[in-house]
């Protein structure tokens, strides 16, 4: 996947490059052991160029997949209403037999790791239960699993019963 990413970031120039989805999660260590087979990235301003060339790669190198109201080839109308999609899915291609899925948005919050760029947890939690799809409520289902077990907070619970009652009035941070 690596390997991937270099070419990728290479070719599609843009503001921001960042990794986002179930790849960027396993880089934080939420999704230990799933095997990710596709790429999400997150192009922040492309250049015109760029957007044009993901164009091409969805006619050149196309997924089983693509996004909603992309029929080929687009018309600059057409290039629009693709660029309306609410999660702003643009492209979907195949690139050295992993699925790719660009994204066009005006901002995206990140960290780097490893020089890398990645959409934060939080935002990419949101987007997948924005999406409601299965594949997604068992990715989020996998995490909370390892953050913690339900039999562990029922002990921890039942072994610390001086615990005070959570205040509803004061801010916790999240």
């Amino acid at each position: 996947m690596k390997k991937v990413i270099e070419q990728l970031s290479a070719m599609l120039i843009c503001e921001h490059f960042i990794i986002t989805g179930s790849y960027a999660l396993s880089q934080y260590g939420l999704l230990v052991g799933a095997t990710v087979s596709d790429l999400d990235i997150i192009l922040i301003k492309p250049t015109q160029g760029t957007y044009e060339l993901v164009m091409d790669l969805m006619r050149t190198h196309p997924a089983k997949t693509r996004p909603k109201n992309a029929p080929l080839p687009l018309s600059p109308d057409e290039q629009k209403a693709v660029k309306a999609n609410s999660l702003g899915l643009t492209s979907i291609f195949m690139w050295e037999d992993k699925k790719v899925d660009i994204f066009i948005l005006d901002a995206e919050p990140y960290s780097v790791i490893d020089g890398m760029k990645y959409a934060l947890p939080m935002n990419i939690i949101q987007v997948k239960k924005r999406c409601n799809r299965m594949k997604d409520w068992l990715s989020l289902r996998q995490m909370a699993k390892q953050l913690f077990e339900e039999k562990q907070f029922t002990l921890f619970l039942d072994s610390n019963p001086k615990l005070s009652p959570v205040d509803e009035n004061e801010d916790y941070p999240v």
